[in-house]
């Protein structure tokens, strides 16, 4: 499931985001691209969620030497997924967390605070 969190101790300096993604083999099949910018105040991760090219549907087609066609095929498959088909709806699937959870970009102190 795309999620993203801040693991942090309170009031502690420091921490980190927890970054996670969606698998490929469950619909939506999306990815995530991961960027390091930096920025006046020091860094920031930007992580863009991205989805296939692929037609959401494999039609029968029996070419699966040619890429679309085998993608189609898996994004059918991750689709038709008994466990969790119940779970999409126009926000996305069972692992696509909420919008906060896919396109962000995470602001990060840079020089670390007490790493002087």
């Amino acid at each position: 499931m795309h999620a993203v969190q801040a693991i942090r101790e309170d009031g502690a300096p420091g921490g980190f985001w927890q970054i996670t993604t969606a698998s490929h083999i469950d619909w939506p099949q999306q990815a995530r691209i991961v960027e390091l910018l930096q920025t006046d105040g020091g860094l920031a991760i930007g992580c863009t969620v991205i989805d296939s090219a692929a037609p959401a549907d494999y039609r029968g087609h029996r070419d699966l030497a040619d890429p679309v066609v085998l993608a189609a095929l898996a994004r059918e498959l991750a689709a038709n997924d008994w466990q969790t088909r119940d779970q999409i709806g126009v926000e996305g699937g069972a692992g696509a967390g909420t919008v906060a959870d896919r396109n962000v970009v995470l602001a990060i102190d840079w020089p670390r605070p007490g790493s002087g």
